[in-house]
């Protein structure tokens, strides 16, 4: 097994595999009770369907498993949160990689829509387009936000975990694995859909792996993301 480097390695306990996998356990049970509780409002309540009510549920969402991945984690100050987590400054070679790679990622995604080998709509573009444009530019606004509560918690708290004990291809796979499962809906139960977002992950955990900067991993998403909704 390759040994990771030195400087992916944390001394808190759970700044490794089995504190990892503790803690994907957490982020599942509280984002089915966070999904079942919105959609029993939701469903039951008119007063609350409306677009604004759907994109706060995501980013209450995004926002308690964020907390529970750094709860978790026991940083015991904001400064050790920034260097653990990777928020370091990026340097411009790697901060145009990440741009350069999630823009051509993006175009291809867009390609395969316009050849029909992906739909132009997943489950939750769906839901917030039902609002009209105003819908549409709330999901664009979720798109190119989101990424910097996911990359935060994928590739600055799992990737890094994981590499503690494995080695590069198995730490990619697992948090591809974890990125697949938490993105069924926006796969929409197509094929190509997994294709892009596991090409997304081993695009951006390779830029953790080789930059250590978290950064890079969000410009990437965030521009991918961008690509994508573009119409």
């Amino acid at each position: 097994m390759k040994s990771p480097p030195e400087n992916l390695v944390a001394e808190n306990a759970n700044w490794s595999p089995d504190g990892a996998y503790l803690c994907f356990v957490s982020l599942i049970f509280a984002q089915i009770v966070t999904n079942a509780l919105f959609l029993g409002l939701f469903r039951h309540d008119p007063f609350l369907r409306s677009v604004k009510v759907l994109l706060m549920h995501y980013l209450i969402s995004g926002i308690i498993l964020l907390s529970i991945t750094i709860w978790h984690t026991h940083p015991s100050s904001f400064t050790e949160f920034i260097g653990r987590f990777g928020f370091l400054r990026p340097g411009l070679k790697g901060a145009v990689a990440a741009l350069l790679s999630g823009c051509s990622l993006g175009l291809a995604a867009q390609y395969a829509v316009h050849f029909g080998l992906a739909p132009p709509q997943n489950a939750i573009a769906h839901s917030f387009y039902g609002f009209g444009l105003n819908g549409a530019n709330y999901f664009r606004l979720l798109a190119i936000t989101f990424p910097l509560v996911e990359e935060t918690i994928v590739r600055g708290y799992f990737y890094k975990a994981f590499r503690r004990g494995y080695s590069v291809l198995t730490s990619v796979t697992l948090v591809a694995a974890i990125s697949i499962m938490s993105h069924f809906a926006i796969m929409s139960g197509v094929f190509s859909g997994a294709i892009f977002i596991l090409a997304l992950n081993i695009l951006t955990s390779l830029l953790r792996e080789r930059t250590q900067n978290i950064w890079n991993c969000i410009f990437c998403h965030v521009v991918y993301n961008f690509v994508c909704v573009i119409k």
